[in-house]
This record gives C-alpha cells, structure tokens and sequence, in this order.
C-alpha cells in the first residue's frame, strides 16, 4: 500500500501493528505503464494502464522527504558498484533516453518548435495540485511560486515553458487542478499543454526546474541541468541544484549508482 491516508490505509496499518505483522509500502515503478488511468478506456484495452513495475519498501514510501526510505539508506551508506554494473547502469540510462521511455508511454515523440529560434530554453515543470509526492516533498504553493520567479530571474533571455501535467489536460480529467493552470503566455513565458513525450520535451531544453516530479531525474539521465525546489529521492545526492537542503543525505552519488 501507499502512504496517502485513507480509510483503507489507515485500517491495514493499525492491524499489522496489533498483530504485529511486517508492513511494506508500494507504490508504482518509474516505468509505469502505456496510457495513464486519466484517461477512459474500454474493457479490454484497461490492460494497457497496468502498472508493469513496483517500488517495494519497508520504511516508507521513496518519495517521502520527512523521513529515511530504504532507497535513502542504501545511497547514504558505503555500498559501491562493480565495473559490470556501472557499465549495464550507463547502457540502460542510454537506452531509456534514445527510445523515449518515460512513466507514461502512450504520448508522441517529436521535437516542439517553440517561439524563438536559438535562445534558451527553461522548463519549469508543473504537476498536479496537493499530489502526496509534493506533500512528503517538503513542498507547496509557495513553492512553485518561489520556482517559477527563480526560473524567470535567473534566466532573463531565455524562453521560460511552464510544461502542465499530462493528468490535468487529457481530456478525461481525474486531477483538475495544477499550480499554473492560471498563468497565460506572456512575454516570454510559454504554457506547453501539448500531448508530448516527456523525454521529447527535455530534450527540447537546455535547463530544468522541478519542484518533485519524476521528470527531474528522467532530465538528469538525459545530461540537463536539474533545480530542485522540493526533496525529491534524487536531489542533495551532488547531482542537482537544490534549493532545499536534506541534512540526512550526505554522500556524493554518480548518476549511475542513483
């Protein structure tokens, strides 16, 4: 199970700890599936929203900043890859940015043509409003406030794109709200609500400004400059720049051992 709170949850922890059970908090994997559940489907088609993977821990959930998961413990401690698995590491980073694999796959690969031709390009990534990922984040309005006037100060020659989450526009909405669904273009700020491959976009811009989102890592692998504004499992390991500092997390990582 997750870690959002519900009456379901919140029932299967209070038996596990009278009956004093081993508790083990799921969630889905960072290759999800081919159509988001936002979207409807026939009967027979559901199995394309499947998950293919889980992330399976017994401390907390990965995404939860407020306290150590076991991913964090594993990348806090001394472990160290061999050769081998570096090497497979660096092969299946590859493989995931040149095929355009991403959580999602069921959105087009093709590269945007945005505004003006050879200036650069920021991305600040918006996502879905009171997500739990934004909460045990260490995250909030405020915060995506705060990333929106960093992009725009720190890069005042650049086209800004505000990238909307693909749950808020499908067309079959689930999630209504995000954290710019006010903001309109302006200037050189530029909503993109485009049906787009995440790794398409990245691709696309030179810098990325994440508050959690998975899109973050996924720009780290494709060798872009990230910015975090939340605690993302991928920041304060030396591989971001990170507007929030975790005290816990002190070593160094490579990409590839994350």
């Amino acid at each position: 199970m997750g870690i959002r709170p519900n009456d379901t949850t919140t029932k299967k922890i209070l038996e596990s700890i009278n009956n004093n059970n081993e508790l083990y908090f799921c969630e889905d994997a960072f290759l999800r599936c081919i159509v988001p559940n936002s979207y409807s489907l026939d009967n027979d088609k559901k199995i394309y929203q499947a998950s293919c993977g889980y992330i399976i821990d017994d401390l907390t959930s990965y995404y939860d900043a407020t306290k150590p998961s076991r991913m964090e413990i594993i990348l806090n401690s001394d472990f160290k890859l061999t050769k081998n698995q570096i090497e497979r590491a660096r092969k299946n980073i590859d493989k995931l940015i040149q095929t355009h694999i991403s959580k999602y796959n069921n959105q087009p690969i093709y590269k945007p043509e945005i505004d003006r031709k050879n200036v650069k390009k920021i991305l600040v990534v918006d996502q879905s409003y009171n997500d739990y990922s934004i909460i045990k984040g260490m995250a909030d309005s405020e915060t995506f406030k705060t990333m929106l006037d960093c992009a725009i100060k720190e890069n005042p020659d650049a086209d800004v794109l505000i990238k909307t989450h693909p749950d808020t526009f499908s067309g079959k909405i689930i999630k209504k709200n995000c954290y710019y669904q006010d903001i309109k273009n302006h200037d050189n700020i530029y909503k993109i609500t485009d049906v787009i491959n995440p790794i398409s976009m990245i691709k696309y811009v030179d810098d990325v400004y994440v508050c959690s989102s998975q899109l973050g890592f996924e720009a780290l692998m494709a060798k872009k400059k990230v910015h975090t504004f939340g605690i993302p499992f991928y920041s304060n390991w030396g591989l971001t720049i990170d507007n929030q500092k975790c005290e816990r997390r002190t070593k160094k990582r490579t990409l590839e051992e994350l």
